[in-house]
Formats: structure tokens, sequence, C-alpha cells
């Protein structure tokens, strides 16, 4: 360790800090990314083979992921 790590521990404490919030932050953005596209490619499958609208296949798979409140 150098002299700077000794001297200044809430320096780093605090840069770890900034490190986790913007690890975290790009897991939910990834996740919400995740989310959309499950949502829409889905929505776009059940339109291609059920006499569905988009808008009610998006709605379908929207509310079947929610599991304990569903949007019905």
């Amino acid at each position: 360790m150098s002299a700077k790590d000794i001297s200044f521990p809430e320096a780093r404490f605090e840069e770890e800090q900034r490190v986790k919030i913007l690890v975290k932050r790009k897991m939910i953005v990834r996740m919400v990314i995740v989310w959309i596209i499950m949502w829409f490619g889905g929505a776009g499958v059940f339109c291609a083979f059920e006499p569905w609208t988009f808008l009610e296949s998006l709605y379908f798979c929207v509310s079947s992921s929610r599991f304990r409140y569903p949007l019905l």
C-alpha cells in the first residue's frame, strides 16, 4: 500500500461507494432493457401466431409477466 492509501481512507471509501452506485445503475438499465425486449419480442411472436393486434399481444405479455398483481 502506498502512503496515499493510508492517509486518505475517506476518499477511497467514497470512490468505492461511487463505483458501487454506478454498477447498480448499469445493472438496472440492463434489466429494464431485457424486460422491454422480452415484452416486445413476445408480443411480436403472439401477434404472428395468434389473431391479435400488436397492442393486445403486448398487453398480454406485460400482464402475464406480473405474477402476483396482473393488470386485469
